[in-house]
């Protein structure tokens, strides 16, 4: 009886284990390789997105000018 218990024990804590780590950890992985093969293919037809940083258009009040000291 002890044993069928433990047994049981030991099979709801290796069942717990693999739904909250392996499973989101192969999701995860899946995920991450299928970006990462779309980012490849549009790169290799020349689709490649321009990178948010050089899309910001400078508005007229935001350069300030300022003379250099010598």
């Amino acid at each position: 009886m002890l044993r069928i218990f433990l047994l049981s024990l030991l099979f709801i804590w290796l069942f717990r284990i693999v739904l909250r780590y392996v499973l989101p950890i192969l999701r995860i992985t899946s995920g991450v390789r299928r970006q990462m093969k779309h980012m490849q293919e549009s790169q290799s037809q020349g689709q490649a997105a321009p990178p948010q940083s050089q899309t910001h258009k400078a508005r007229k009040g935001d350069y300030i000018e300022y003379e250099e000291v010598k």
